[in-house]
Protein backbone atom coordinates (compact mmCIF):
# COMPACT_ATOMS: atom_id res chain seq x y z
CA UNK A 1 0.00 0.00 0.00
CA UNK A 2 1.30 3.45 -0.79
CA UNK A 3 2.03 5.63 2.00
CA UNK A 4 -0.03 8.79 1.95
CA UNK A 5 0.75 10.76 5.31
CA UNK A 6 3.76 11.79 7.03
CA UNK A 7 4.00 12.54 10.57
CA UNK A 8 6.29 15.00 12.54
CA UNK A 9 5.69 15.71 16.13
CA UNK A 10 1.75 16.84 15.87
CA UNK A 11 1.88 17.87 12.15
CA UNK A 12 0.31 15.92 9.70
CA UNK A 13 1.68 15.60 6.15
CA UNK A 14 -0.03 14.01 3.14
CA UNK A 15 1.74 13.28 0.02
CA UNK A 16 -1.32 14.77 -2.03
CA UNK A 17 -1.05 17.88 -0.31
CA UNK A 18 -1.36 20.40 -3.50
CA UNK A 19 1.57 22.59 -1.99
CA UNK A 20 4.51 19.95 -1.73
CA UNK A 21 6.87 22.78 -0.61
CA UNK A 22 4.37 23.66 2.75
CA UNK A 23 6.23 24.09 6.03
CA UNK A 24 4.38 23.71 9.14
CA UNK A 25 4.91 26.06 11.77
CA UNK A 26 8.00 24.56 12.82
CA UNK A 27 9.16 25.12 9.04
CA UNK A 28 9.73 21.65 8.16
CA UNK A 29 8.65 19.83 4.96
CA UNK A 30 7.51 16.74 3.83
CA UNK A 31 10.84 15.98 2.77
CA UNK A 32 12.69 16.92 5.77
CA UNK A 33 10.72 14.35 7.33
CA UNK A 34 11.01 11.36 5.45
CA UNK A 35 15.17 12.24 5.19
CA UNK A 36 14.68 12.46 8.77
CA UNK A 37 13.31 9.34 9.25
CA UNK A 38 15.62 7.41 6.19
CA UNK A 39 12.40 6.57 4.09
CA UNK A 40 14.27 6.43 0.72
CA UNK A 41 11.26 5.41 -0.92
CA UNK A 42 9.19 8.73 -0.12
CA UNK A 43 12.01 10.39 -0.87
CA UNK A 44 12.48 9.51 -4.26
CA UNK A 45 9.08 10.17 -5.24
CA UNK A 46 9.13 13.81 -3.54
CA UNK A 47 11.99 14.40 -5.55
CA UNK A 48 10.65 13.63 -8.86
CA UNK A 49 8.23 16.38 -8.11
CA UNK A 50 9.33 19.31 -10.50
CA UNK A 51 8.07 22.33 -7.94
CA UNK A 52 10.03 20.31 -5.08
CA UNK A 53 12.59 22.80 -2.97
CA UNK A 54 15.14 20.83 -1.81
CA UNK A 55 17.46 23.40 -0.15
CA UNK A 56 14.45 24.63 2.28
CA UNK A 57 15.05 25.25 5.99
CA UNK A 58 13.37 25.08 8.80
CA UNK A 59 13.39 27.68 11.81
CA UNK A 60 16.94 25.86 13.29
CA UNK A 61 18.12 26.15 9.75
CA UNK A 62 18.04 22.45 9.21
CA UNK A 63 17.47 21.38 5.54
CA UNK A 64 16.45 17.68 4.16
CA UNK A 65 20.14 16.80 3.26
CA UNK A 66 21.19 17.95 7.01
CA UNK A 67 18.16 16.04 8.56
CA UNK A 68 19.35 12.81 6.91
CA UNK A 69 23.15 13.24 7.66
CA UNK A 70 22.81 13.76 11.28
CA UNK A 71 20.47 10.93 11.40
CA UNK A 72 22.63 8.83 9.75
CA UNK A 73 21.10 7.52 6.64
CA UNK A 74 23.60 7.23 3.89
CA UNK A 75 21.39 6.26 1.06
CA UNK A 76 19.20 9.03 1.53
CA UNK A 77 22.20 11.43 1.73
CA UNK A 78 23.49 9.73 -1.47
CA UNK A 79 19.95 10.53 -3.13
CA UNK A 80 19.39 13.85 -2.22
CA UNK A 81 23.08 14.49 -3.13
CA UNK A 82 22.21 13.47 -6.68
CA UNK A 83 19.62 15.98 -7.34
CA UNK A 84 20.46 19.11 -9.40
CA UNK A 85 21.05 22.54 -7.06
CA UNK A 86 21.31 20.36 -3.77
CA UNK A 87 23.23 22.84 -1.47
CA UNK A 88 25.50 20.40 0.78
CA UNK A 89 27.14 23.36 2.89
CA UNK A 90 23.96 25.16 3.95
CA UNK A 91 24.44 26.20 7.75
CA UNK A 92 21.75 25.30 10.38
CA UNK A 93 21.58 28.41 13.04
CA UNK A 94 24.54 27.56 14.90
CA UNK A 95 26.60 27.46 11.81
CA UNK A 96 26.81 24.17 11.24
CA UNK A 97 26.66 22.14 8.21
CA UNK A 98 26.11 18.70 7.40
CA UNK A 99 29.35 17.83 7.64
CA UNK A 100 29.94 19.07 11.13
CA UNK A 101 27.02 17.81 12.50
CA UNK A 102 27.51 14.08 11.06
CA UNK A 103 30.58 14.29 13.11
CA UNK A 104 28.86 15.29 16.33
CA UNK A 105 26.59 12.62 15.87
CA UNK A 106 29.19 9.79 14.93
CA UNK A 107 28.29 9.28 11.85
CA UNK A 108 31.62 7.55 9.74
CA UNK A 109 30.18 6.56 6.60
CA UNK A 110 28.13 9.98 5.84
CA UNK A 111 31.68 11.94 6.99
CA UNK A 112 33.41 10.18 4.35
CA UNK A 113 30.92 10.49 1.54
CA UNK A 114 30.80 14.01 2.36
CA UNK A 115 34.55 14.53 2.35
CA UNK A 116 34.72 13.29 -0.87
CA UNK A 117 32.12 16.07 -2.34
CA UNK A 118 33.37 18.84 -0.37
CA UNK A 119 36.64 21.26 1.50
CA UNK A 120 34.63 23.67 3.90
CA UNK A 121 34.01 23.99 8.09
CA UNK A 122 36.88 20.70 8.33
CA UNK A 123 37.81 22.36 11.46
CA UNK A 124 34.61 23.05 13.05
CA UNK A 125 33.73 18.84 12.37
CA UNK A 126 37.31 18.23 13.78
CA UNK A 127 36.19 19.98 16.83
CA UNK A 128 33.24 18.29 17.36
CA UNK A 129 34.75 14.92 16.79
CA UNK A 130 37.16 16.15 19.51
CA UNK A 131 34.17 17.53 21.76
CA UNK A 132 32.03 13.80 20.88
CA UNK A 133 34.89 11.72 21.83
CA UNK A 134 34.21 10.16 17.72
CA UNK A 135 38.34 8.85 17.37
CA UNK A 136 37.76 7.04 14.08
CA UNK A 137 36.12 10.80 12.38
CA UNK A 138 38.84 12.87 14.23
CA UNK A 139 41.69 9.98 12.41
CA UNK A 140 39.47 10.55 9.10
CA UNK A 141 39.67 14.15 9.13
CA UNK A 142 43.21 14.56 10.46
CA UNK A 143 44.25 12.17 7.29
CA UNK A 144 41.81 14.07 4.93
CA UNK A 145 43.66 17.57 5.65
CA UNK A 146 46.69 15.77 5.49
CA UNK A 147 46.19 15.52 1.82
CA UNK A 148 45.40 18.83 1.01
CA UNK A 149 47.53 21.04 3.68
CA UNK A 150 51.16 20.28 4.01
CA UNK A 151 51.34 21.46 7.54
CA UNK A 152 47.75 21.67 9.05
CA UNK A 153 47.74 23.84 12.68
CA UNK A 154 46.82 21.16 15.32
CA UNK A 155 47.03 24.51 17.82
CA UNK A 156 44.15 26.02 15.76
CA UNK A 157 41.34 27.74 17.60
CA UNK A 158 37.57 28.20 17.20
CA UNK A 159 35.42 30.75 17.82
CA UNK A 160 35.52 29.75 21.51
CA UNK A 161 39.37 29.93 21.18
CA UNK A 162 39.00 26.10 22.35
CA UNK A 163 41.51 23.95 20.51
CA UNK A 164 41.16 20.81 19.80
CA UNK A 165 42.59 19.38 23.57
CA UNK A 166 41.15 21.91 25.18
CA UNK A 167 37.43 20.80 23.78
CA UNK A 168 38.68 17.09 24.24
CA UNK A 169 39.68 17.50 27.86
CA UNK A 170 36.42 19.88 28.69
CA UNK A 171 34.61 17.06 28.16
CA UNK A 172 36.79 14.35 29.14
CA UNK A 173 37.52 12.68 26.08
CA UNK A 174 40.76 10.33 26.87
CA UNK A 175 40.88 8.60 23.88
CA UNK A 176 40.66 12.06 21.64
CA UNK A 177 42.95 13.21 24.26
CA UNK A 178 45.50 10.57 23.87
CA UNK A 179 45.69 10.90 20.37
CA UNK A 180 46.44 14.26 20.23
CA UNK A 181 48.88 13.84 22.70
CA UNK A 182 50.47 12.01 19.84
CA UNK A 183 51.03 15.25 17.48
CA UNK A 184 54.48 16.51 17.84
CA UNK A 185 53.01 20.41 17.25
CA UNK A 186 50.70 20.25 19.43
CA UNK A 187 50.63 22.95 22.40
CA UNK A 188 49.30 21.80 25.42
CA UNK A 189 49.34 25.10 28.18
CA UNK A 190 47.35 27.11 25.18
CA UNK A 191 44.43 28.83 27.02
CA UNK A 192 40.67 29.61 25.59
CA UNK A 193 39.33 33.24 25.41
CA UNK A 194 38.40 32.87 29.45
CA UNK A 195 42.07 31.46 30.09
CA UNK A 196 41.40 28.74 30.99
CA UNK A 197 43.78 25.48 29.68
CA UNK A 198 43.01 21.89 28.69
CA UNK A 199 44.49 20.44 32.05
CA UNK A 200 42.16 23.68 34.19
CA UNK A 201 39.03 22.57 32.52
CA UNK A 202 39.45 18.62 32.86
CA UNK A 203 39.94 19.52 36.43
CA UNK A 204 37.01 21.95 37.01
CA UNK A 205 34.89 19.35 35.12
CA UNK A 206 36.28 16.41 37.65
CA UNK A 207 38.26 14.51 34.91
CA UNK A 208 40.66 12.50 36.88
CA UNK A 209 41.53 10.57 33.72
CA UNK A 210 42.78 13.14 31.47
CA UNK A 211 44.04 15.44 34.22
CA UNK A 212 46.45 12.15 34.80
CA UNK A 213 47.27 11.83 31.11
CA UNK A 214 48.22 15.77 30.91
CA UNK A 215 50.37 15.36 33.46
CA UNK A 216 52.22 13.04 31.86
CA UNK A 217 53.27 15.86 29.75
CA UNK A 218 56.72 17.19 30.35
CA UNK A 219 55.46 20.53 28.62
CA UNK A 220 52.52 21.08 31.13
CA UNK A 221 52.28 24.15 33.33
CA UNK A 222 50.11 23.30 36.25
CA UNK A 223 50.55 26.92 37.63
CA UNK A 224 48.57 28.54 35.21
CA UNK A 225 45.52 31.07 35.59
CA UNK A 226 42.27 32.09 34.36
CA UNK A 227 41.56 34.93 33.62
CA UNK A 228 39.74 34.34 37.40
CA UNK A 229 43.39 34.30 38.21
CA UNK A 230 42.34 30.44 39.29
CA UNK A 231 44.34 27.44 38.55
CA UNK A 232 43.93 23.71 38.25
CA UNK A 233 44.39 23.31 42.05
CA UNK A 234 42.15 26.18 43.25
CA UNK A 235 39.24 24.35 41.00
CA UNK A 236 40.13 20.79 42.85
CA UNK A 237 39.95 22.47 45.81
CA UNK A 238 36.52 24.33 45.20
CA UNK A 239 35.05 20.64 43.85
CA UNK A 240 36.50 18.74 46.89
CA UNK A 241 37.82 16.49 44.12
CA UNK A 242 40.66 15.06 46.48
CA UNK A 243 42.32 12.55 44.19
CA UNK A 244 42.78 15.08 41.73
CA UNK A 245 43.99 17.34 44.66
CA UNK A 246 46.57 14.76 45.87
CA UNK A 247 47.79 14.30 41.85
CA UNK A 248 48.44 17.96 41.13
CA UNK A 249 50.45 18.16 44.73
CA UNK A 250 52.15 14.96 43.91
CA UNK A 251 53.30 16.12 40.40
CA UNK A 252 54.14 20.00 41.82
CA UNK A 253 56.74 18.38 44.58
CA UNK A 254 57.93 16.06 41.79
CA UNK A 255 58.86 19.11 39.93
CA UNK A 256 59.83 21.24 42.42
CA UNK A 257 62.41 18.50 43.41
CA UNK A 258 63.65 18.37 39.97
CA UNK A 259 64.12 21.98 40.17
CA UNK A 260 66.53 21.98 43.13
CA UNK A 261 68.66 19.31 41.94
Amino acid sequence: METKILVCKNEYFSLLEPDINFQNKEGITKLMVASKYGNLEIVSKLLKIKEININLQDKNGYTAFIYASINGHLNVVKLLFCFKGINIVSQDQEGYDALTLASQKGHLYIVSFLLEHTCQNKFTALMEASCEGHLDILNTLLEDISKFIDEFNINSKDREEYTLLIGASLNGKLNIVNRLLKVKEIDINLKDREGNTALILATKNGYLNVVNRLLNCKEINVNLQNNNNITALNYAMKNEEYIIINQLLKYMKKKNCKKKE
